[in-house]
């Protein structure tokens, strides 16, 4: 692998690369950034000034897109790399690159053997069950994305609150049974942070650990043991 690629895997999916205003593709898609970003936040602002704020951020952006930007010798580097990391990920198919699952650190990985780990794993029948279909409901959406762009201009009343919740990092050697009974054991504490009942929170708990399927290279498991 050459070294400007490792350089700029190494600086993980969070890095800001820079702006390559010479880019048409890259000017686009900074100006729908910012318009996106600003009038997801214009519920944030009086109705009075929505207007005018618009148009300031408006003549911010034709400005920063009118003058002339000082490429540093560092911005050439990251562009330069990043042109080059592209094209050699596109070519060489055979390499995977993903996250770890703590730390944050970018990994490399050959493509085959991270398939054969998998389906070590997913070919343990304790754990994981493989599924004909897709397990959901047409009523569920693909991802947090289209389900955003679904309620994007819809109202909800003054009386209902909208929440979003997103677990992560829970380990499949928990048996589902052991949460609940976590649950009642300090259900004097959890109490104070929720309206619920004990058996309603039960089963909603229940509901979400409960519904482990996904998908992997095109094809739908269920998890049977543990927690997602």
């Amino acid at each position: 692998m050459p070294k400007i690629v490792s350089d700029l895997l190494s600086l993980g999916d969070s890095f800001g690369l820079p702006i390559d205003l010479a880019d048409k593709n890259d000017r686009l898609d900074s100006v729908l950034e910012v318009v996106k970003n600003f009038e997801l936040c214009t519920n944030k602002i009086p109705q009075c000034s929505i207007e005018k704020t618009r148009t300031t951020v408006a003549n911010s952006v034709h400005k920063w897109l009118s003058k002339q930007k000082h490429v540093t010798a560092i911005d050439k580097y990251l562009l330069k790399g990043f042109s080059i990391c592209k094209k050699f990920l596109k070519t060489n198919d055979d390499i995977l690159v993903t996250k770890a699952d703590k730390g944050q650190v970018t990994v490399v990985m050959n493509r085959a053997e991270y398939m054969e780990k998998m389906n070590v794993l997913l070919n343990d029948q304790s754990t994981y069950k493989k599924l004909n279909k897709d397990p959901r409901p047409k009523s569920h959406v693909r991802d947090s994305w289209t389900f955003v762009n679904n309620i994007r201009h819809k109202n909800i009343c003054d009386a209902n609150i909208m929440i979003s919740l997103d677990v992560t990092a829970l380990f499949t050697n928990i048996p589902i049974d052991l949460v609940m009974k976590a649950v009642e054991k300090r259900w004097i504490q959890i109490t104070l942070n929720t309206e619920l009942t004990l058996q309603q929170f039960l089963y909603a708990l229940e509901v979400v650990l409960g519904l482990n399927s996904f998908s992997f290279n095109g094809e739908y498991y269920e998890q049977v043991f543990g927690c997602p």
